[in-house]
């Protein structure tokens, strides 16, 4: 989490972002994609989104992220992430 956004701050979510990120990282390596990856296909998946922006500094990164856009995940992949996300599963 942004310290701006002030949930940083938060005695209960210290730490959370990196755990996310972590279960979420395992996630996407378990199907051979990037955490970054997953970010970006998990927004294109979202049907009340209409494109996605990200930041980039390098013209291998724009073509990493481009690329992550082709990944469409399933309605059964959707539904596992919502499971780490949502419902708080979030093993170590």
């Amino acid at each position: 989490f942004q310290a701006e956004d002030g949930i940083r701050d938060q005695p209960r979510s210290r730490g959370l972002g990196d755990v996310y990120k972590r279960q979420l990282g395992n996630w996407a390596a378990d199907h051979g994609k990037t955490v970054g990856a997953l970010a970006i296909a998990w927004v294109v998946a979202q049907p009340s989104v209409c494109c996605v922006l990200t930041g980039v500094t390098s013209t291998e990164q724009l073509e990493v992220n481009a690329k992550a856009t082709e990944w469409r995940l399933t309605n059964d992949q959707l539904h596992e992430i919502n499971e780490i996300i949502i419902d708080g599963r979030l093993g170590t």
